[in-house]
């Protein structure tokens, strides 16, 4: 998800044979392979299902900016939430991805991102995030897919929440979560 929240347009992944699958070849002649998934290859089928929900929301929009707790802004570019931007204050090992719909003025989403991750799937715990969103600011979040990384970890918010100027929501490490900003909101990190 950080790729999409640094306004990547689209995403790759690359899997020679040890990835997500465990291939087990009698012999080098095609088709001569079995394919078992690995623990990853779940993450990744997850993952993928919410992608593919929000994408197109995404690709209609503009992104315009991320804001990361810590900030990072000489190798990413990234800023510092605080007063006056769009995130004020979020918890640490954070990342906001800003995007512009340009439906009505400033309005847009947030893909917030959980950095903490690991090679080993379950590695790394789910945990529960908080972001306040500027005050002129209203955010809901977007459900995932249903069968997402995000409807797993948010069963009750899977649905749809409103969720105005404060937001919480659980997210697995690497995981990614999606609030759309309603009109008014001020959209440029």
């Amino acid at each position: 998800f950080s790729a999409i929240a640094y306004g990547a347009r689209g995403l790759y992944y690359y899997c020679y044979e040890h990835g997500v699958w465990n291939a087990t070849c009698s012999d080098p002649t095609p088709g001569a392979c079995n394919y078992e998934p690995l623990a990853n290859y779940m993450v990744v089928k997850k993952v993928n299902a919410d992608a593919a929900k929000w994408g197109t929301m995404l690709l209609e929009s503009r992104h315009t900016g991320a804001v990361r707790s810590p900030s990072d802004p000489q190798n990413d570019h990234s800023i510092a939430p605080g007063p006056g931007r769009v995130v004020g204050q979020m918890d640490d090992q954070l990342l906001v991805g800003v995007f512009s719909d340009g439906l009505e003025e400033d309005t847009g989403y947030l893909v917030v991102v959980d950095l903490r991750t690991d090679v080993a799937a379950g590695a790394v715990p789910p945990r529960t995030v908080t972001l306040s969103i500027n005050p002129a600011c209203s955010a809901a979040v977007v459900p995932g897919d249903e069968q997402g990384w995000f409807a797993e970890a948010n069963p009750k918010l899977h649905r749809g929440a409103a969720a105005g100027s404060r937001v919480t929501v659980r997210l697995h490490g690497g995981g990614g979560a999606l609030l759309r900003l309603t009109p008014g909101s001020q959209t440029s990190a």
